[in-house]
């Protein structure tokens, strides 16, 4: 059940992010961009001269020689992110928009961030960025079974454990009408005490002596270039409870406080 919430995550994230794409970047943002891909892959920065800051174009047109080799021929443009970001000065607003694609196939891809600016009244390319990789970068945080050890398999288990034991409890808990402020231990119970996180991707482990987690575990993705961060914590209230509830049940012979 963990590994099908895990990938149901997952799919709705991506959805999610797909449509929240199309809010912030127009169509006609996005033609600019890909535009200007296009262009330096085909070593034609010239028809992409007008919508480029003049500055920006020279500096291009310098390094475009050295650029446009290590650039895949593959032409099928994949908007990952858009990130939008406001200022305003004297009374004029000024947004950049910086557009993050993923483009490429087989052992080389390129990360390729386009910001835009429409402070002059129509929409320039303001600056951009580049990064190669030898696999496709949104795909290093997928999140897969294949080649994964048995600490991968362990910590699944120990998600959904962790969960359960809260959930379980929480309904002995509701149920428990003979244990004084029951409200304290639903609330203690609720929470998983500690944080302990894996990198899916990389196995890297990370540990939050201080932290908790509501029902006990949490399934984190900062970006779709990111790996998944599946993360558990100890239902130390909750299994308290249970080994003493009868022992509580046992003091208390009214109704107790958590109606």
């Amino acid at each position: 059940m963990r590994i099908i919430l895990v990938i149901l995550s997952l799919f709705l994230a991506s959805c999610s992010q797909s449509r929240m794409n199309d809010t912030l970047a127009t169509p006609q943002e996005k033609a600019i961009a890909t535009r200007f891909i296009a262009a330096l892959q085909s070593g034609r920065l010239e028809s992409v001269k007008a919508n480029l800051e003049p500055q920006l174009y020279t500096q291009t047109d310098e390094i475009e020689p050295q650029i446009q080799p290590g650039l895949p021929k593959e032409a099928n443009y994949t908007l990952v992110t858009v990130n939008v970001q406001t200022n305003t000065a004297n009374g004029v607003s000024k947004t950049l928009k910086a557009l993050n694609y993923e483009f490429g196939a087989g052992t080389k891809w390129t990360v390729f961030q386009i910001v835009l600016s429409d402070a002059s009244g129509r929409t320039l390319v303001i600056g951009w960025h580049a990064l190669p990789s030898d696999h496709q970068p949104t795909a290093g945080g997928d999140f897969t079974l294949a080649g994964k050890s048995a600490l991968h398999y362990a910590w699944l288990v120990a998600m959904a454990l962790s969960t359960i034991t809260i959930v379980f409890t929480l309904i002995v808990v509701g149920r428990s009408k003979g244990v004084k402020r029951r409200w304290l231990w639903a609330i203690g119970s609720a929470l998983g005490l500690g944080q302990f996180t894996l990198n899916w991707s990389t196995g890297a482990l990370m540990v939050r002596p201080l932290g908790f987690f509501v029902l006990g575990s949490a399934v984190f993705k900062a970006s779709p270039f990111d790996p998944w961060m599946l993360s558990f914590s100890l239902p130390i209230v909750a299994v308290i409870f249970l080994l003493r509830r009868k022992a509580l049940m046992a003091q208390q012979n009214g109704t107790g406080d958590f109606e």
